[in-house]
């Protein structure tokens, strides 16, 4: 699961009715300094080796804020 907020990406593991929260160090957080820059998570998603669902978390405030900016 990654989110907009903290820019990290974390690994939910499900051990029987536990769920744990987990870091995945692969991912490092680059500078934002433009608006596409935030999807940089898909571009890691693309490339990395790992596997499983990612799940893009609070975006959407972001994305439907109203810009002129294409």
């Amino acid at each position: 699961m990654w989110t907009l907020e903290d820019d990290h990406l974390h690994q939910l593991l499900c051990n029987g009715q536990d769920l744990n929260l987990l870091p995945v160090a692969e991912y490092q957080a680059n500078a934002k300094n433009r608006r596409e820059d935030y999807f940089e998570i898909l571009r890691f998603w693309k490339t990395t080796h790992l596997e499983g669902i990612l799940i893009v978390e609070g975006i959407f405030p972001w994305i439907g804020t109203g810009t002129s900016d294409p």
